[in-house]
C-alpha cells in the first residue's frame, strides 16, 4: 500500500491469519497512514468492540449484517472526508 494512495480503508476484523488480529492490523494501519479513514466490518455487534474500535482510531464500526448499500454509504461518507463516528446498524 506504499505506493497505492486510498481515500479509505474497509477492514474486516475477522479475515486475518490466526497469528494476526484485524485489531493489530487496525493500530498498524492508523500508524502509518494516519490520513486514511479506516471502515470497520465485524460479525460482532458489542459495546465492547465498538468502543475498542474508536479507541484504536477506527472511523465508523460496520456490523456485517447490514445491507451492501449501507456499506457502500459508509465508505463514502469518510472518503468525502466525514470523520464524524457513524453507526450504520442500530
Amino acid at each position: 500500500m506504499a505506493n497505492n494512495l486510498r481515500d479509505v480503508i474497509r477492514l474486516d476484523l475477522t479475515f486475518a491469519k490466526p497469528a494476526e488480529s484485524g485489531l493489530t492490523l487496525l493500530v498498524q494501519l492508523r500508524n502509518q497512514h494516519p490520513e486514511i479513514p479506516v471502515i470497520v466490518l465485524t460479525g460482532r455487534n458489542s459495546l465492547a468492540h465498538r468502543l475498542e474500535v474508536a479507541r484504536l482510531g477506527g472511523h465508523a464500526f460496520v456490523h456485517k449484517s447490514v445491507s451492501s448499500r449501507e456499506i457502500q454509504r459508509a465508505v463514502i461518507e469518510h472518503s468525502q472526508g466525514g470523520i464524524e463516528s457513524s453507526d450504520t446498524h442500530t
